[in-house]
């Protein structure tokens, strides 16, 4: 793997060289401006964000608060039409929270995957539609209001159908829309934040005007999973939306909440984005995946303690098996992509099969893209009809690559770093030809190195819990302000495998008494520090105690037995020629 180190810490610095990694990181992020640093180590709260900020129309929004309060006023049913992951769970707990609070007749629906498919679609309408008196459901012409959360932008079949049918209809969505526009009486739509977020704006600019009970600050911690559960960049109005959205997540008292911090273990006062991106998101999306996400929105909805700690096991339940059936799909994936004449020679990853499930198709496309730095599209294919989920790799906008053989397919939306699509499974060997060539004809060659970006150079001595501290003031991390990775060269003095197969590498590590690498001396220091590497230990056997080695690691803290100490998660090693 190549390396690109930004900066090095010299070691003719001796004081306060903690406050000079600080000074190095913060100008690799390019933040260059008191004003900006400011901004970026303490961001404004978003009860402050005006609409302009996150890319929202005050008219927009004005709009639909009118309607929605004109249909509480007449007793008139909403529905709050959401989607099955963590960001459209969020949305939709978010707002069907404030409608409850106003004392609206509204009633969430979210799509069930393989029955209706994403998003705001025809058979998931119809389903609505035939609810019976007795069902939440009963909607009739003009006296109904269906608002969408987290989707809706591309739903131009169901959207048409839906004014047809003399229903109104706002659309709340954050996706990168097609060439035209969905007939809806109100589009509420900014690409700069997720589903959660616009939700989120709607409700603050509903509850503002209301006597309502619920502020729109006790939300926040619902935004928060929104944000980063859908890797919005850390940066800017997210990184203002994750990090007092963590604050509100840490002190949250919702019943639901509680129980999936039980029963995930989590026992940290304060929450980070890493609680969310690996473990409260996918216990979330696992529902969606293999269930139906309404138990999700359920959990996050309920004020009974009991019926919550049901839920959150239900959750943890189902994102195990959701673990488990990822690594299966994950290894037999990949067995076809090597498996197949010429595949390893293109620039693109397109593969397809019957017993792919479409619930972690995401999941494998995005293991795919990490193992051979390709975009990916993994098809579950059907008898008829095939889905398919599509992953990319940094600088290749997936969404618009797709949208090259738009032709082929019956619909496709997303993101520019992942992407869905579904597709005539008679259609798949043209698609996949035609996108092929374009991707083998477009994709700079460069970008599909694996690198990895160095953020400074430092000596092992500079490695303690006070630099570990000093670093949170950088989080949340994410995509746009990942977290630091910093590099340097050491000696082993022990080595041992660890896990439940000895697949992690357990390192101790003391300062090199050379030249580092950038020939720099190294600290004479005698400090010893731990490091470990997950799934490392197959690809360094020939590492033993004594050696020299080049590091690539993340600083972390490890609390074990009554004790802290700092510890290397290693990215990258390698034996120092």
């Amino acid at each position: 793997m190549n390396w690109s180190i930004k900066s090095t810490l010299p070691p003719t610095i001796t004081k306060d060289r903690h406050q000079h990694i600080i000074d190095l990181l913060i100008k690799s992020r390019g933040l260059t401006t008191k004003s900006a640093i400011k901004d970026f180590l303490g961001p404004s709260h978003p009860r402050d964000l005006s609409l302009k900020d996150v890319g929202l129309q005050p008219s927009a929004l004005k709009a639909a608060a009118t309607r929605i309060n004109q249909a509480i006023t007449t007793g008139q049913t909403i529905v709050v039409y959401g989607d099955y992951d963590a960001d459209g769970i969020s949305a939709t707990a978010i707002l069907w929270l404030t409608l409850h609070a106003l004392g609206a007749k509204a009633y969430p629906f979210i799509p069930d995957r393989q029955r209706h498919g994403y998003g705001l679609s025809l058979k998931g309408i119809q389903e609505i539609l035939d609810s019976s008196p007795s069902k939440p459901y009963c909607l009739t012409p003009k006296s109904s209001l269906i608002i969408t959360v987290d989707n809706g932008i591309v739903a131009h079949e169901a959207a048409t159908f839906i004014k047809d049918q003399g229903f109104d209809l706002i659309i709340t969505d954050h996706h990168q829309p097609s060439d035209t526009l969905p007939p809806a009486d109100v589009l509420v739509h900014s690409t700069q934040i997720c589903g959660a977020g616009v939700a989120w704006f709607l409700s603050r600019q509903l509850l503002e005007s209301s006597s309502a009970k619920l502020s729109a600050d006790s939300l926040l911690d619902l935004v928060a999973i929104g944000t980063i559960a859908d890797l919005m960049p850390m940066i800017g109005v997210n990184r203002a939306l994750a990090k007092h959205g963590l604050v509100t997540l840490s002190k949250s008292q919702r019943p639901g909440l509680l129980a999936l911090k039980t029963e995930a273990g989590i026992t940290d006062q304060h929450l980070s984005a890493y609680h969310v991106g690996f473990i409260i998101g996918p216990r979330i999306n696992a529902m969606g995946r293999l269930e139906h996400g309404m138990d999700a929105l359920r959990l996050l909805c309920t004020t009974n303690s009991q019926k919550a700690t049901d839920l959150a096991q239900l959750l943890g339940d189902t994102n195990r098996s959701r673990q488990d059936l990822t690594s299966e799909m994950t290894d037999m994936a990949d067995q076809i992509y090597r498996s197949i004449p010429g595949a390893t020679d293109n620039k693109i990853i397109i593969i397809d099969h019957q017993e792919f499930h479409e619930g972690v198709i995401g999941l494998i496309a995005g293991k795919l893209t990490e193992t051979y730095s390709k975009p990916s599209i993994v098809i579950s294919r059907g008898e008829e009809v095939s889905k398919a989920s599509a992953r990319s790799i940094k600088d290749v906008n997936i969404i618009e690559l797709i949208r090259t053989a738009q032709s082929h397919l019956i619909n496709a939306g997303g993101h520019p770093g992942a992407a869905g699509f579904t597709i005539q499974t008679s259609k798949i060997d043209i698609f996949r030809q035609t996108l092929i060539t374009t991707a083998n004809t477009t994709i700079d060659p460069s970008l599909l190195q694996p690198s990895l970006e160095i953020d400074c150079q430092v000596d092992l001595s500079d490695l303690d819990l006070d630099l570990y501290d000093r670093l949170q003031t950088f989080e949340p991390f994410g995509i746009g302000n990942p977290r630091p990775v910093f590099a340097t060269t050491a000696q082993i003095t022990e080595l041992r495998t660890v896990g439940r197969d000895y697949q992690h590498l357990k390192l101790k590590l003391t300062p090199f008494k050379g030249q580092s690498l950038k020939g720099q001396h190294q600290s004479t220091s005698k400090q010893n520090i731990d490091a470990i590497g997950f799934n490392l230990a197959a690809a360094n056997q020939g590492l033993k105690p004594g050696d020299i080695t080049n590091l690539a690691f993340k600083l972390d803290k490890n609390e074990w037995n009554g004790h802290t100490n700092a510890q290397l998660i290693i990215n990258d090693i390698t034996k120092k020629r």
